[in-house]
């Protein structure tokens, strides 16, 4: 392998590719891979003995020793290459955050980090299917939940390799066993994290830290230690949000830097996304909070920070979920008894639910099959949420998503009904975050979310989860992994922001907008929605159970718009 061409004359374009801000394309080692290179705007390029192209592209860091290359946030968060022979493997990271596409060009399997590069490629447009998927609620089941939404591209699963030029997948993660005690889970918990900031913070003058509950705290908390942090705060317009107070307190602490941006300062949610949904390869929720979170990149890049560090994660890993009683009823039926009746208590749960949780033996691909069906009122004890089916759905959009699942085998991510649940929420939960990242490289500050590294996640998972769950305490292996670096007040509290009265507000200044929007709807033309039963919601008033799902159906139909 060659050492990377940078400064080479790009090819110069138009197209995805030369509008983002980072990607890459991995090529087999054959004749056909100089042809597809040469339609690509790389800016670097590293090649396989032979001469030809084997990963090209735009990226900030990367590292290439005896085959193996690493893109990315290096030994911490990255995209892996190895070529052996004529053979190359290429994978993301097992929470997901770094995800992996593949796509036949010319004949020729090729991988690359960005859907949206590979589908220009191929000159494919969105995938109605995929689309359809995006607009269930809260979202499809696994594996459909990883469904690409462009024709000709798929999406590799977390945990797996890509063969080049085979286009064949082999596992190369498995979760841990939940065995470690809390205390033990802890220890491994806060050495992971300290790493994670600590390392990111080498070479760089100055870090940003989101600043508002436990999880940016717990970051913040271990930044300072390691050189110059500018904390970053949005003031919130509920009256009972405790974030600004503790973020002030930690601040005065620590003795960093504050940034807060007061709430009549703060662009609304949805405010441009209607305009320009934003830099991303698929519809995202991130688009319709495009301007809020750039916000957060501006003040930073203003502080001169180099990196901003996020918390997103946490609440996917750090919140099992009560399904895990059920795994723990079978090796420990008196311990999960006594947990179950903290749960129900919490949840209000009536006790043929709590039977039930303790006690199905339903099948993974039993539930797959009929989950479109199900009530969603069984989600605290089933595999996962059942998909919910919109009204403004159209039927023939319903029978794309009826025949997908009839046709996929319902596979879990584990065999353990709670370890299944925990990683179908962290990956769900890394879409998302991988979009927060990719609107922080095109605003100009990286954004680091650390709880999505995989030895974070490994901690996370490792905990026994009869002492992970605890109704009465929030996070406990978080708390007791930060125990040395947090104030006890901090490390106490249970509250959290709502954001309940912001999204109202949102709702009702950009109504018109939305509106429009609809007009010469992308969805309607795609035949998957009844836009005049949208735009009757949007007239309203937001409720979260009618306008919840609407916004969902505007962020994946700005992102539609975008693409024209």
């Amino acid at each position: 392998m060659s050492t990377s061409e940078v400064g080479e004359q790009p090819v110069r374009g138009t197209g995805r590719a030369a509008r983002a801000a980072s990607w890459f394309v991995v090529l087999p080692d054959v004749e056909a891979a100089r042809g597809i290179a040469e339609r690509l705007p790389a800016e670097q390029t590293l090649r396989h003995p032979s001469g030809r192209p084997l990963v090209l592209g735009r990226w900030d860091s990367f590292s290439e020793r005896n085959g193996r290359v690493e893109i990315g946030e290096v030994g911490l968060s990255a995209h892996v290459l190895e070529s052996v022979g004529d053979r190359v493997r290429v994978r993301g990271t097992a929470s997901g955050l770094r995800r992996v596409f593949q796509a036949v060009v010319d004949g020729v399997v090729v991988a690359s980090d960005r859907a949206d590069v590979l589908a220009e490629l191929i000159g494919a447009g969105p995938d109605p299917l995929g689309i359809a998927l995006r607009l269930l609620l809260p979202g499809a089941p696994w594996p459909l939940a990883w469904h690409s939404v462009w024709s000709g591209v798929s999406a590799v699963p977390p945990g797996y390799w890509v063969e080049l030029p085979s286009g064949r997948h082999e596992r190369w993660w498995t979760p841990p066993a939940p065995d470690l005690p809390l205390a033990d889970a802890a220890v491994l918990l806060r050495e992971a994290l300290a790493d994670a900031v600590s390392i990111r913070q080498q070479g760089k003058g100055k870090v940003a830290c989101d600043l508002s509950g436990l999880d940016s705290s717990s970051l913040f908390g271990l930044a300072v230690q390691g050189g110059p942090v500018v904390a970053l705060t949005y003031q919130t317009d509920d009256p009972m949000d405790g974030d600004l107070a503790v973020a002030r307190y930690l601040v005065e602490h620590f003795g960093a830097s504050h940034d807060v941006l007061a709430v009549e300062g703060a662009p609304l949610p949805l405010h441009g996304m209607a305009t320009d949904p934003g830099p991303f390869d698929e519809p995202t929720w991130v688009s319709g909070h495009r301007a809020r979170i750039g916000t957060a990149s501006a003040r930073a890049a203003r502080h001169q920070a180099e990196l901003r560090l996020a918390g997103h994660g946490a609440d996917e890993l750090l919140l099992p979920p009560p399904v895990w009683l059920n795994d723990i009823a079978r090796r420990n039926p008196l311990r999960a008894a006594r947990i179950a009746r903290q749960v129900q208590a919490k949840y209000r749960l009536p006790g043929r639910t709590m039977t039930r949780l303790l006690t199905d033996r339903t099948s993974y691909g039993e539930w797959f099959a009929n989950s479109l069906d199900r009530s969603s009122g069984w989600d605290i004890v089933d595999w996962g949420t059942p998909p919910g089916v919109p009204g403004w759905l159209s039927g023939a959009a319903v029978e794309q998503v009826r025949d997908a699942m009839a046709g996929t085998a319902g596979e879990p991510l584990a065999e353990a009904r709670g370890m299944h649940a925990t990683l179908a929420v962290v990956h769900v939960g890394a879409l998302g975050a991988r979009h927060v990242a990719q609107l922080g490289e095109a605003d100009g500050v990286p954004v680091a979310m650390p709880f999505f590294d995989d030895r974070v996640l490994e901690a996370c998972l490792a905990v026994r989860p009869e002492e992970a769950i605890d109704p009465r305490r929030y996070k406990p292996q978080l708390v007791a992994a930060m125990a040395d670096v947090l104030p006890a007040q901090v490390l106490t509290r249970t509250d959290k922001a709502d954001f309940a009265m912001t999204i109202g507000r949102a709702w009702r200044a950009h109504r018109s907008e939305l509106l429009e929007l609809l007009d010469d709807s992308e969805l309607w033309r795609l035949g998957l929605v009844d836009v005049d039963a949208v735009r009757r919601v949007v007239r309203g008033p937001y409720v979260e159970d009618t306008g919840g799902p609407v916004w969902q159906l505007l962020e994946v139909e700005a992102w539609l718009k975008g693409l024209r």
